[in-house]
């Protein structure tokens, strides 16, 4: 694995350990969605599983705003993820799926770690 892979993938992984220890709310509905979305996304893609998540309130909401966050925080999105997502080419929605599935892959790690 390369250099700057490596260090994407730590950036990553501090991130949503960050973002897990700090969230507010009702913890195990959180890590019982956070296991949920990556098998949303797969069965129904991208697009569909960030407009379920945004049309939810609580916990729902709060993944589609941390994974809202990181894309912008990545240059991935300028605005609004789910306006973009529907305006991407295909290379790019793939590209931002793959990075989403990884970063949920840290949530769901920490979240199982973290006590509720």
């Amino acid at each position: 694995m390369g250099k700057e892979i490596k260090e994407i993938s730590r950036q990553r992984a501090s991130w949503a350990y960050s973002k897990v220890m700090e969230f507010k709310g009702e913890f195990e509905k959180y890590r019982s969605y956070v296991k949920k979305m990556p098998m949303l996304i797969k069965n129904n893609g991208l697009a569909s599983a960030l407009a379920f998540a945004q049309s939810k309130k609580g916990e729902w909401e709060s993944i589609y705003n941390q994974l809202e966050e990181w894309a912008k925080e990545r240059g991935m999105v300028k605005s609004s993820l789910m306006e973009e997502v529907l305006e991407m080419t295909t290379p790019e929605y793939i590209r931002l799926t793959e990075e989403l599935m990884a970063l949920l892959s840290w949530m769901r790690r920490f979240a199982d770690a973290r006590e509720g």
